[in-house]
């Protein structure tokens, strides 16, 4: 099902994450702005290890395009250079030096600067080669995008410049940026396969005959609810869906895009960041629930079927497994960043048929969500897009 393979996922993020962490930190901020395109220089041995990540999110994006969750024109525009920002929540005093600076609270959350430019004031700022040439680039390399509104006037967008980024402390350690990113995308995309699972459930979304046949009124009356005209809604964009069902997708939707109620904003993020640290408290952070869950998986198997002498020794032979699986673990960071030693290669090379079998069901998310995951989703000390 999807959180399985979300969970599976991020198993594999997580052994990113721990790859990377054993290189410098020099290399991993390396790493980190080579993708995102804010230099091309980059030691030789980390290139091959970028470019497949790169790789990597460009085909998670085109997919998110494919699946309506991401459109076309904001694909185009970071195509090759995205990586999912963050920014020290740790922001406190800060905040006021970054007010007095220009910055506004949801600005410091913000993907760029957004202005409103009048008729006059777009003449005017047309007539500047300077500006004229910035319209030639891609937002991650200076550029700039306009387009008229509705109302005549002009929205102007553009990226932050490095330099700004540096000043609203955005975390740039790759071992960081990397794995969110791949979790972030992979969970969008997991999302949108189950939005479009639920457009074809018998009532629960109404069909486009009745929504011509029924006013406003009687379509509330019967129970459903317009979902918002967003990509986060997928496939049910625009449509009514059953008022209890969309009230899980936004209670979904919150939790992947860091919104309130479906409300986006600097306040919606610093209340989810509350939450998240209240139910990490109440698991990740909690020893007895590792007990009870432990002691949740002897009934599972005792409801299998499995009788009491029998299920010692089965537990014996898993953690066994386990401590073999964490050497093969590691084994396996150091294959991914290209520090695999001789042992290493032999390691993985004459695995046992239960260490094989331990990791396939942790790589496909059956021994449940990853520690990383978990961290990544109660994201206590940063927020970002």
């Amino acid at each position: 099902d999807n959180v399985t393979a979300i969970n599976g996922y991020s198993v594999k993020a997580e052994r990113m994450h721990y790859a990377l962490a054993k290189l410098s930190e020099e290399d991993r901020r390396s790493i980190h702005k080579y993708i995102i395109g804010d230099t091309k220089a980059i030691p030789q041995h980390l290139k091959e290890l970028a470019d497949n990540v790169r790789d990597t999110i460009s085909s998670l994006g085109r997919k998110l395009v494919e699946n309506k969750v991401l459109s076309q024109e904001a694909y185009d525009d970071w195509k090759g250079h995205y990586l999912y920002r963050t920014y020290d929540r740790g922001l406190g005093a800060k905040v006021q030096s970054l007010m007095k600076k220009g910055f506004k609270i949801d600005e410091i959350f913000a993907r760029g600067k957004t202005e409103i430019k009048t008729e006059a004031e777009m003449k005017k700022l047309l007539a500047s080669p300077k500006f004229l040439a910035k319209t030639q680039k891609k937002l991650y390399d200076g550029g700039v995008k306009f387009k008229i509104l509705p109302d005549g006037k002009y929205e102007v967008r553009r990226d932050w410049t490095p330099q700004e980024r540096a000043e609203m402390k955005e975390i740039t350690d790759g071992a960081i940026t990397i794995p969110q990113t791949l979790i972030r995308m992979n969970r969008m995309l997991e999302n949108a396969n189950m939005l479009r699972q639920v457009k074809d459930m018998d009532k629960v979304v109404l069909s486009p005959l009745h929504e011509k046949h029924f006013t406003h009124d009687e379509i509330d009356a019967m129970g459903y609810a317009k979902a918002p005209k967003s990509p986060k809604f997928g496939v049910l964009a625009g449509r009514y869906v059953r008022k209890d069902v969309l009230n899980d997708i936004k209670a979904r939707n919150d939790e992947i895009f860091n919104t309130l109620n479906g409300a986006d904003g600097a306040l919606a993020r610093l209340w989810l960041g509350y939450l998240r640290v209240w139910k990490k408290s109440k698991t990740v952070w909690n020893a007895p629930s590792h007990v009870n869950n432990f002691l949740s998986n002897f009934y599972l198997m005792h409801l299998a079927g499995m009788k009491a002498h029998e299920i010692i020794p089965a537990v014996g032979r898993a953690s066994m497994a386990i401590a073999k699986g964490n050497r093969i673990e590691e084994a396996l960071q150091n294959r991914l960043i290209g520090t695999a030693t001789k042992e290493d290669k032999e390691l993985l090379a004459n695995m046992g048929d239960s260490a094989k079998y331990y990791l396939e069901a942790k790589d496909n998310g059956v021994l449940g969500r990853s520690q990383l995951n978990d961290i990544l989703r109660g994201e206590t000390r940063a927020s970002g897009k």
